[in-house]
């Protein structure tokens, strides 16, 4: 097997991996937000702990946080199955992406790659101001479970907020790691295309000078 379809194999099984984490990133957020917290966003929530040891929210956190990472898990989702496609079509008709296909791979690659990062450590920090809050009263990790600590929050579901926002975090984090690796990936087949043209020049320029119509440059 040649380097070019190692290099097409590693791609196509890192975006299978980015398509299935995918869904540990919208899919939990979504269910949190829209569903369980009735539209709210915990991340970055600000309150107080009533005197009866009861959790008071005074501002829930921008629904942006929220939505931006439930959009980045279904961006990462779909651009991930068109690059499945797209790979498994060259793979299919033994072809290879042309400079500029590769090129436009290479900057949406970054491009994921930053709004992932931002994502992340928007979940991240977000849930542990969340959390600092909750620990005042019990562990963030089980508090959901108590239910006398939420009797001033009406209409939302705190069962399971650990689990959803653990996935989350799992999932922005990993999908980050896959997409870094992916890009790397897109260095490197850059690259190749690079060394490939350096070395069709090097021998027209050794056809010409056998031909006796090669001129040396100036410089």
């Amino acid at each position: 097997m040649g380097i070019g379809n190692i290099l097409m194999l590693c791609q196509v099984t890192a975006y299978v991996m980015c398509s299935i984490f995918a869904f540990f990133v919208f899919a939990p957020m979504a269910v949190n937000k829209n569903g369980e917290f009735a539209g709210n966003c915990l991340l970055f929530a600000q309150g107080n702990i009533s005197g009866t040891k009861e959790i008071v929210i005074e501002s829930w956190g921008p629904a942006a946080g929220c939505n931006f990472a439930i959009t980045i898990g279904v961006f990462a989702l779909l651009v991930s199955i068109t690059q499945i496609v797209r790979l498994a079509f060259h793979v299919y008709y033994e072809t290879d992406s042309s400079f500029i296909g590769v090129f436009g791979t290479f900057v949406v690659n970054v491009i994921m790659t930053i709004m992932l990062f931002a994502s992340a450590i928007n979940v991240t920090q977000g849930y542990s101001v969340w959390c600092q809050l909750i620990d005042r009263v019990a562990e963030c990790s089980v508090a959901g479970f108590i239910t006398n600590l939420w009797g001033n929050l009406k209409g939302i579901k705190p069962d399971n907020y650990a689990v959803e926002l653990g996935m989350v975090q799992f999932g922005l984090w990993t999908e980050l790691l896959l997409w870094t690796v992916i890009s790397i990936l897109s260095v490197v087949k850059l690259a190749k295309y690079h060394q490939r043209e350096h070395i069709f020049r090097s021998l027209n320029r050794e056809r010409e000078r056998l031909l006796g119509s090669y001129n040396q440059p100036d410089f």
